[in-house]
């Protein structure tokens, strides 16, 4: 699951920081993890996990290869290409 922070009352109001969860059913998830690109937080406004499979629901990840969408209010939605490599 991807979400960004809200911060009540803060400014800026959404943290615009992109944050996932794992969690094996829909009841109970890790604790948010933030997603780091060179170094630094990443993320934007709305954010979203996205398979490639054209066959498969694009909210299912069927492999270690997916994207992050991301967009701003009234912004292009950004495409990034991920693929997770174990160390």
């Amino acid at each position: 699951m991807s979400s960004v922070s809200i911060t009540p009352g803060g400014d800026p109001l959404v943290d615009d920081v992109m944050r996932v969860r794992t969690g094996a059913d829909l009841l109970e998830w890790s604790d948010p993890i933030p997603i780091i690109v060179d170094g630094k937080e990443f993320g934007n406004h709305y954010v979203a996990l996205s398979n490639r499979d054209t066959a498969t629901q694009t909210y299912i990840l069927t492999s270690n290869e997916f994207s992050i969408l991301t967009n701003h209010n009234g912004t292009d939605v950004m495409n990034y290409p991920v693929k997770i490599i174990k160390k």
